[in-house]
């Protein structure tokens, strides 16, 4: 959508994917704070646009039908600072209201608790805007779009710290970001375009106090995006995310051991089969149980009918 101040135009992005980084990172920490609805919204409009609104409302006199006096009317206004440009608009508080009820719908889930409005964020985002990240003083690398590049084995690990951060354990977070994000490495990068080293589960738990200090917003916003992979993949592949894999709402331990009965079905209980599903691209082994999903399913239809 486009916002038209004065001779200004603003593109306000229609979707997570066309969000940049500044824009993900504030609307982040935004969705950490005990903010009404509409405040909520509105500070969520401004951080798009990179304005500030000043700390007082004003007054502005139009005159939309004569030039006589009477015909002059005076509206609410915030006074809204581009400080990037050195400029400044006034908006009136209806269309600002209008703006943001009409733009900004697919950033929330909202609902009514206790007769009082609440709203979540409910993340869509299908890319990787977080692509990197600094620890150890060196650059960590990000997986790609919807963990696209990930293994089986990242993957599990990464449901299993989502649900350790959601039981109220912080730092499963922590290990949650040290399995996504892994020093850089070329020659790896050469083989498959992933510039991240190859995954080791056994360097999770150690290098999970290298980023224990990173900022809680740039936190928050990799969680965001780890829920929005999960929530594209589950989508992609619906069959086998339709026979529970991927839930985050069952215990830690009961994620790790679903994912391992898993694996030993696919591998049809052949131990030496079993780690290389593990180190299998994650889309290659969700597309291969997709189809069995699907096929069991075809197959329990058959046998009903007769």
């Amino acid at each position: 959508m486009k916002l038209n101040l004065n001779n200004d135009t603003f593109i306000i992005p229609d979707s997570w994917d066309e969000l940049n980084h500044a824009q993900f990172l504030r609307i982040s920490d935004l969705s950490t704070r005990n903010l009404p609805v509409n405040q909520y919204k509105t500070y969520i409009l401004l951080a798009i646009l990179g304005f500030h609104a000043g700390s007082r409302m004003h007054a502005y006199t139009h005159n939309p039908n004569s030039p006589a006096a009477e015909g002059k009317i005076k509206e609410p206004c915030y006074q809204l600072h581009d400080y990037k440009n050195k400029k400044k608009y006034l908006i009136s508080v209806c269309d600002m209201a209008y703006v943001v009820n009409s733009t900004l719908n697919y950033l929330f889930i909202e609902s009514i608790v206790d007769n009082k409005p609440v709203i979540q964020i409910d993340c869509k985002l299908k890319k990787t805007i977080i692509t990197s990240i600094s620890a150890q003083g060196e650059t960590w690398y990000g997986p790609g779009d919807s963990l696209s590049n990930s293994i089986y084995e990242e993957y599990i690990r990464c449901l299993v710290s989502a649900s350790e951060f959601a039981s109220g354990d912080s730092t499963g977070l922590d290990r949650l970001i040290c399995a996504m994000y892994r020093p850089g490495n070329s020659e790896n990068a050469s083989e498959n375009g992933d510039f991240r080293e190859p995954f080791n589960d056994n360097l999770v738990q150690h290098r999970a106090k290298f980023v224990a200090n990173l900022h809680p917003s740039l936190k928050n916003a990799i969680m965001l995006q780890f829920n929005g992979a999960i929530r594209n993949i589950s989508e992609i592949f619906n069959n086998a995310y339709g026979s529970g894999n991927g839930s985050m709402n069952s215990s830690p331990r009961d994620i790790f051991m679903q994912q391992f009965e898993i694996i030993d079905n696919l591998a049809q209980h052949r131990i030496p089969d079993k780690e290389a599903i593990r180190k299998t691209q994650l889309y290659d082994v969700l597309q291969t149980l997709d189809n069995v999903v699907k096929q069991n399913r075809e197959l329990n239809r058959k046998l009903k009918k007769k």
